[in-house]
Formats: structure tokens, sequence, C-alpha cells
């Protein structure tokens, strides 16, 4: 396991779509660990992508965090993990070219770059990120967390 050691920047993963969950549920949520595409109320998705009227905005549970980065060249533009500047509100709203970080119940931290945006879905890219100092993980997801996205 990594327990003590940083996570090493991983190859970027390309090409992944999802859906918002209000008009396609079964394809809205994402579980970084085993690279899938998930439902929405799946307890296992560490990231949901929903409908809003201000756009397409990604949610995390109550156990993760997100960060944006704004407009960024590459998804390499982001190496490792930040140590603040985390969403208040457990979302952000997407953008094209806009990178983020999101930090999962297990204390793993991932990148995601959004390559388009499309009226329903999105398309983006991701990798791990590394994790400096990241001595400490957590070793079991609360259920009474596991799925509560903010509203």
């Amino acid at each position: 396991t990594n327990v003590g050691r940083p996570v090493i920047d991983r190859s970027s993963k390309l090409q992944v779509v999802l859906k918002n969950a209000v008009s396609f549920p079964g394809s809205a949520g994402f579980d970084f660990s085993e690279e899938a595409v998930l439902s929405s109320d799946d307890n296992d998705a560490d990231m949901v992508l929903e409908q809003t009227t201000d756009g397409l905005i990604m949610f995390v549970p109550e156990d993760g965090d997100i960060r944006d980065f704004g407009r960024t060249n590459s998804i390499d533009d982001i190496s490792t993990a930040p140590r603040s500047g985390w969403a208040e509100t457990k979302s952000v709203l997407l953008g094209v070219e806009h990178s983020y970080a999101v930090r999962t119940w297990d204390e793993k931290c991932y990148k995601f770059r959004v390559a388009a945006v499309w009226q329903d879905s999105i398309l983006f890219d991701w990798a791990e990120l590394a994790v400096p100092g990241n001595a400490v993980l957590r070793q079991t997801r609360s259920q009474s967390v596991a799925n509560k996205f903010p509203q």
C-alpha cells in the first residue's frame, strides 16, 4: 500500500464521459480507484455531475473535497495535491480547459481536466496526484456519509 509514502503521479486516463444526474443518473458518477463510470447514487462514486441553472456542476460527497485550479494548458500543469483551497460547498462549476483536484474518502487525490462541455455531459481526462506527506489514511468510509452529496 501507499501508507506513509507519496502517491506516484500516474499516466493520464483519457476520454471519460459523464452525463448529468438529472437526465442520465446511470452514468453521472465516477470512481477513480476503479476507473469506472457509475450511477449517481452509487456509494463508490467519488464525484457526481449535476445540471443546475448555473450550468454543469461537479459534486463530491461530504467525506471528499474538490478544488478548481482554473484554466490550464494541460492536465500536467497540476503535479501535486493542494494543501488548501478546497471548495466549502463540495462542488465546482465546470469550465472547458479547467483543471480540478479531488480528494477522496481514503485521502487519495486525483486531478481531472475538462476537455469538452455539452448541454448534458462532459468529456474529461484524469490522473492520480502525488500527495506530499500523506502518512495517515482513513481506514474505512463511514457509511453514514458514503453518499450524502450536498444539496
